[in-house]
Formats: structure tokens, sequence, C-alpha cells
């Protein structure tokens, strides 16, 4: 009778390690599906050559999630573009 105890104990605590397992993978997808989302919107703005309001966009998204890398990645690129100039694309 001990040796199962012991051994429904043990299943218990392996259960409740799976569960916060999963429960860190899906906040870490549900962050970069929000992510996704802010970057979409960014470059329909940059399909249309108005990396201005691509910017306000991200400068939006990363108020919300600041230390995100897609997100530093997309503003870096998009104020490179803005930087340069005789671009077609300042608005």
């Amino acid at each position: 009778m001990g040796f199962s105890m012991v051994g429904g104990v043990m299943l218990l605590l392996v259960l409740i390690m799976y569960l916060k397992m999963i429960d860190a993978r899906t906040a870490a997808r549900n962050r970069k599906s929000q992510a996704q989302h802010w970057i979409e919107k960014a470059e329909v703005f940059e399909s249309v050559a108005d990396d201005a309001n691509a910017l306000k966009t991200i400068v939006a998204a990363k108020l919300v999630l600041p230390d995100e890398p897609a997100l530093i990645k997309k503003e870096n690129s998009i104020r490179s573009r803005l930087a340069m100039p005789n671009s077609k694309n300042n608005n």
C-alpha cells in the first residue's frame, strides 16, 4: 500500500509540472500572436508607402509589449527607412 501511495504522489507532481509547462507555452504563444497582429497592421501601412503611420502602429504596440524582439526589429527597420534622405516613404 505504501509504494502505491508514493507512486500516486509522484504521478500527481508530474501532472502539476506538466500543466505549468503547458500554461507557460500558451502564454508565450499568445504574446507572439499579439505581436504578429501589430506587425501585420504596420505592414498594411508599409504596403501603401505610409511609413509614418506604420511607425505609429509599432510604437503603440511597444507600449503593450515593450520587450518583444519582433517589434523592436520592425521599429528599427521603419526608423532606418524614414531616416534615409530623399526617400519616397517619408510622409
